[in-house]
């Protein structure tokens, strides 16, 4: 008889993205696997394996403190846990991976009364408050990074770094020829995009001469609502710029990429750090408990990344990076390498044979 692993994941990129990396490994083992996801992250279930059961549970996350906000937030998380109940019941799962996020909530808390095994994984470098809420039920807490805040010393924890989908191992494997000659930027701001990235960087690229900007390609991640208007800034400028709300093509994006300005967001700089390119990380100033300045602190101590508060993005620094980068070609190709040395291949692998462990 199969097994069956039961993933609950938040609606964000840094989430979904290695719990989906998780779900193919266990597929590719003929495990069975359901997936419990929130409407934000329901949206993409065309990603998933079709082979994967995918379910959408009711959840609301901490956006106010209202009373009214409060009472409905509660009504949620109920009805997500009687969902989560039900699907428990009906497909026996051995293990609950959870990936974090205020959606998990309802499912975490109906594995606890079924006595569920229970194993997290943290995508950054502080341990989020839906995790925080549970921790004293799970078996084990996988981490991205290495001393992960607010974990007890009780608790026990393994480092494997952060599941990514196997096309940016095949990126990673894949020689670039070098050509001093062009700058490829590709612009990435998370899984929604970055309104800063929109009004700051055409705007600065348009301030080198004509000659450096006929040297940049970009790629450029926006909102689809900003799209128009960040083409008239591209507009101005003699940059080749390809613009999109969502590029399918990630992992290609970044290999044929010099260099990455992005948020910085778990996912991002593990997918970054497995193909292997130096980063620029613009943190997101409202990330939850400033997750994403801990984030980017740990790639510039581990990976050769660099990274500047949002309060401090501006032209003046921004055309320094873009001139290093133009300037300085071995500069980039021995921040790649730190980057490409730092990225843990291998940490899908370990995560799982950690859970095989457990349901064993």
């Amino acid at each position: 008889m199969k097994k069956t692993i039961a993933i609950t994941t938040g609606g964000t990129g840094g989430h979904y993205f290695p719990a989906k990396a998780l779900c193919d490994a266990f597929l590719k083992e003929h495990y069975k696997v359901f997936v419990f996801l929130d409407k934000r992250a329901y949206k993409y279930k065309h990603i998933w394996d079709k082979n994967a059961s995918v379910y959408q549970i009711s959840s609301l996350g901490f956006k106010n403190k209202s009373l009214w906000h409060i009472i409905k937030m509660l009504a949620f998380i109920k009805i997500g846990f009687f969902q989560s109940f039900f699907h428990f019941l009906k497909n026996r799962p051995s293990v609950l991976v959870s990936f974090g996020g205020y959606s998990s909530i309802p499912t975490v808390f109906a594995a606890i009364i079924l006595r569920i095994p229970i194993v997290m994984h943290e995508q950054n470098a502080t341990l989020g408050k839906a995790h925080r809420l549970f921790l004293r039920f799970a078996k084990i807490v996988a981490t991205t990074f290495p001393d992960t805040k607010n974990i007890p010393n009780t608790i026990k924890t393994v480092q494997v770094g952060l599941p990514v989908r196997k096309e940016f191992i095949f990126f990673r494997n894949k020689q670039k020829e070098d050509n001093t000659n062009k700058l490829t930027v590709f612009i990435l701001g998370g899984s929604l995009g970055a309104k800063i990235f929109s009004d700051t960087i055409p705007t600065t690229l348009a301030k080198l001469s004509d000659k450096e900007q006929k040297e940049i390609t970009v790629y450029h991640q926006c909102r689809e609502e900003l799209i128009e208007a960040t083409i008239e800034q591209w507009q101005k400028t003699q940059v080749n710029y390809i613009i999109k709300p969502f590029f399918n093509n990630i992992a290609e994006i970044l290999w044929e990429s010099d260099l990455v300005i992005a948020r910085a967001g778990s996912s991002s700089i593990a997918e970054i750090n497995t193909v292997g390119r130096y980063a620029f990380y613009i943190p997101y100033a409202l990330a939850a408990e400033n997750h994403q300045e801990l984030n980017a602190q740990n790639a510039k101590t581990y990976s050769g990344a660099d990274y500047v508060l949002e309060k401090d993005f501006n032209a003046d620094t921004l055309l320094k990076v873009i001139k290093h980068a133009l300037n300085d070609r071995s500069f980039l190709k021995e921040r790649a390498e730190i980057s490409k040395n730092s990225g843990n291949i291998e940490s899908t692998e370990q995560f799982k044979e950690i859970i095989e462990d457990i349901i064993r």
